[in-house]
C-alpha cells in the first residue's frame, strides 16, 4: 500500500478532475461562469479556473479519466505500487 502522501496528492487530483467534470456539466447546462461557484459550493477562485480549464477538455474525456482515477484508487488500496508509478502508467497508456 502507498503512503499517506501519496494518497493526499492522488486525492487533489482526484478532485480537480471531479470539479472539471461538474463545472463541464454545469455549463452544458447552461449556467452562467458568474453562477457556477454558488451552484457547485466551490471557491470562485476554484470555479474560475475549473471554468476555463473545463473548456479544454469533452465531456467523454472527463469521465474517461474519472474512471482511471477511480482504478488507481482501487490500486493504491490493494497493490504495492505507489501513486506516482500509477499516475505516470495512466499518463503514458498503459
Amino acid at each position: 500500500p502507498s503512503s499517506n502522501d501519496d494518497r493526499q496528492w492522488f486525492a487533489v487530483v482526484y478532485y480537480g478532475m471531479g470539479n472539471l467534470y461538474r463545472v463541464k456539466q454545469a455549463r452544458a447546462g447552461g449556467t452562467a461562469p458568474s453562477a457556477i461557484a454558488a451552484q457547485l459550493g466551490l471557491h470562485p477562485f476554484v470555479a474560475q479556473k475549473a471554468v476555463a480549464q473545463s473548456a479544454l477538455f469533452q465531456a467523454t474525456e472527463l469521465v474517461l479519466l474519472h474512471h482511471r482515477l477511480l482504478t488507481i484508487d482501487h490500486d493504491l488500496k490493494t497493490s504495492p505500487l505507489d501513486a506516482e508509478t500509477l499516475l505516470d502508467a495512466m499518463l503514458v497508456g498503459r
